[in-house]
């Protein structure tokens, strides 16, 4: 499963289009003049930490088995 933000594809091929509505699971899929906008509700978020914490972070995730910061802190917030 590929979870994305809301993105434009300049690229509107027909098969293409028929590729994304098959294996969509959530969001909308919109054909328009630019080309393909994919829409989800997923959203970033952005935090400012001091090198020293990230490197915390980065060495967590290592230990857990995690991909990256971002898959250690869903990790966490699915804990509490």
């Amino acid at each position: 499963m590929i979870e994305i933000k809301p993105i434009l594809l300049t690229e509107s091929s027909h098969e293409l289009m028929e590729l994304l509505e098959s294996v969509l699971v959530s969001g909308e899929i919109n054909k328009g003049s630019h080309g393909i906008y994919i829409d989800s509700d997923l959203e970033g978020v952005r935090v400012k930490v001091t090198s020293d914490l990230k490197e915390e972070l980065q060495q967590k995730a290592k230990e857990l088995g995690k991909k990256n910061i971002e898959e250690l802190l869903l990790y966490a917030v699915k804990k509490l």
